[in-house]
């Protein structure tokens, strides 16, 4: 059986930036490090996205096979797989004709509605927040190893609880909180704690009503489209931004709030900021199929229903026999592009590349090295299961998001 390989998200020490720009027909986002792109986003600038918002909703059907669609007030209604053990709690309750409340966990995308759940959560960059659980209960991030600060942050989380709330939740404490300050720490459990109450509230106001004005939404995650890709692009970084420059001047106070008191430097520039900065090229080429490699190979990136496929093709000077060591050359100057073009595109589930064919071992593995080395700058995790006996590169990368371009 081949070894499977999880590659981690790994914290480099650069300089990072966010780039806000809603001067176009869509909001963009972008990541750079030290002036490069590293990661884009793509959001409409009237809804933005979807994911984390909690509605009162109105079960329009419900299927023999256990699959529920919810109106939440969205131009397709919202899927609900009640066959998932963590809706088990709720399952019982949902009927057609009645309201049933769900938090988004995806977006909508080509012509299937948006993903929901009845299980509610609340994020924060030190804390997750879920429904179940006895009071105080607390556990703490795997990826935290060390067991001192392992205790200490259990510590710190259960006498928060106690004296701030939330109440009967369950706190799973993420990996950002090792080493962080106890105030931060506090202050971050404080705003969950007050926008659950909040949240809460509104639902029992709600269905307390003679008359149910249905779907309505109880909770939005992010105030607008710079928010939201803020914080998309804020965790991508690992919480390590020096600056966020935007030219949308309605989110601008919003953004100064929320970001300038941890030390971030929020910048106000009425341009075009992908221009500015020099980023069209770089968006350009993701909309393309084709990228060229400066050893004049190239790859070609297909999107399916069930997969991604690269091809990685040599180019003229080596398709003649015995070229082993140009072929290596354009397989590394590829896999480093692949991993580029992964994040930049935000393509993800299972990918399938196609190589160039080697004769020499060491060099596939040489390869495949190159490969996960370049996979370690990424953000999302990744998963690379080696070569298939057809030759091609398996790999995983987690969608976060919907792809830049659909």
């Amino acid at each position: 059986m081949k070894k499977r390989i999880i590659m981690p998200a790994v914290k480099l020490n650069t300089i990072r930036r966010i780039i806000l720009d809603t001067s176009g027909p869509q909001a963009l986002g972008a990541l750079t490090e030290n002036g490069e792109p590293a990661e884009f986003i793509s959001v409409s600038k009237e809804r933005g996205s979807e994911v984390g918002n909690i509605y009162v909703g109105k079960v329009e059907t419900v299927t023999k096979n256990g699959f529920a669609f919810v109106d939440i007030g969205l131009e397709r209604n919202a899927f609900l797989n009640l066959n998932d053990y963590k809706e088990a709690a709720n399952a019982e309750s949902v009927k057609a004709g009645k309201p049933v409340i769900v938090q988004v966990t995806k977006d909508a995308y080509k012509e299937k509605g948006a993903g929901v759940t009845t299980r509610l959560t609340w994020l924060g960059r030190f804390f997750v927040v879920e429904p179940e659980g006895e009071d105080g209960s607390v556990s703490v991030s795997k990826k935290i190893t060390d067991e001192k600060e392992r205790e200490r942050l259990a510590g710190v989380a259960d006498s928060l609880l106690k004296a701030v709330g939330p109440k009967n939740k369950r706190v799973i404490v993420r990996t950002d909180a090792a080493n962080a300050a106890t105030s931060g720490l506090e202050a971050e459990l404080r705003e969950l704690s007050a926008a659950i109450t909040e949240t809460e509230n509104e639902i029992k106001r709600i269905l307390g009503e003679s008359e149910l004005a249905l779907p309505a939404l109880v909770y939005k995650a992010y105030s607008g489209a710079c928010a939201m890709m803020a914080a998309e692009l804020m965790a991508a970084a690992g919480y390590s931004v020096s600056e966020i420059v935007t030219n949308d001047i309605a989110e601008r106070e919003a953004l100064i709030s929320a970001y300038e008191p941890k030390g971030v430097k929020v910048v106000y520039k009425d341009e075009r900021l992908f221009a500015v900065y020099n980023l069209e090229k770089a968006l350009d080429t993701t909309k393309f199929r084709q990228v060229h490699l400066p050893c004049g190979g190239d790859i070609v990136i297909e999107r399916t229903d069930a997969c991604v496929v690269v091809d990685v093709n040599s180019g003229q000077h080596i398709a003649r026999q015995g070229m082993e060591e140009l072929a290596l050359k354009v397989n590394l100057e590829a896999a480093r592009e692949i991993a580029k073009q992964l994040k930049l595109r935000n393509l993800g589930g299972a990918i399938l590349i196609d190589f160039i064919g080697m004769k020499d071992p060491a060099n596939a593995e040489t390869l495949i090295d190159e490969l996960k080395t370049a996979l370690a700058r990424d953000s999302a995790s990744t998963a690379v299961e080696g070569i298939t006996r057809l030759g091609f590169v398996e790999m995983t990368r987690k969608r976060v998001r919907n792809p830049l371009w659909r």
